[in-house]
């Protein structure tokens, strides 16, 4: 599993590419989960219809050595259905997450442990970005750890 806000440094012709867009200095654009973006502005070329993939495929070929044959693009609605087909999945959750936001209609409640999840919740399970001291309290945001491992 890649993490979403994994750290790129790109090569020179991704960085000419950020510079000449004026995004050379936009922090979100160096997490892999942005990559796809760059991809269309670039008309990256690869064995897929899409620039967007064919750049995020050679962005991992060339980082992790590892080939991209096929992908399937899958909103959320769509993530929580394939879950209820599969009849939900067993996760080990290593904390207690407790998460309510009314702008997003987002409700997320999973005990620590192994917990067998249902579409909905395994949504909320993945889209979980805080972490929790043993007590249940909010110690920083996930993501916050590995932003401070970013070189500046």
């Amino acid at each position: 599993m890649i993490p979403r806000d994994l750290y790129i440094d790109y090569n020179a012709k991704v960085k000419h590419y950020l510079e000449a867009n004026n995004r050379v200095n936009d922090p979100d654009f160096y997490k892999i989960n942005c990559a796809h973006n760059i991809g269309p502005y670039m008309k990256y070329e690869g064995k897929f219809s899409a620039y967007s993939m064919n750049f995020l495929a050679g962005l991992i070929k060339e980082i992790f050595d590892i080939e991209i044959h096929d992908y399937i693009r899958v909103n959320t609605e769509g993530f929580v259905q394939i879950v209820n087909l599969f009849g939900g999945v067993d996760i080990y959750v290593p904390y207690s997450m407790h998460y309510d936001d009314i702008y997003q209609d987002l409700s997320i409640h999973i005990d620590k442990g192994w917990n067998h999840l249902d579409g909905k919740k395994a949504e909320g399970f993945v889209r979980y970005r805080q972490s929790n001291d043993e007590m249940g309290n909010i110690t920083h945001s996930i993501g916050d750890y590995e932003r401070k491992k970013e070189p500046d």
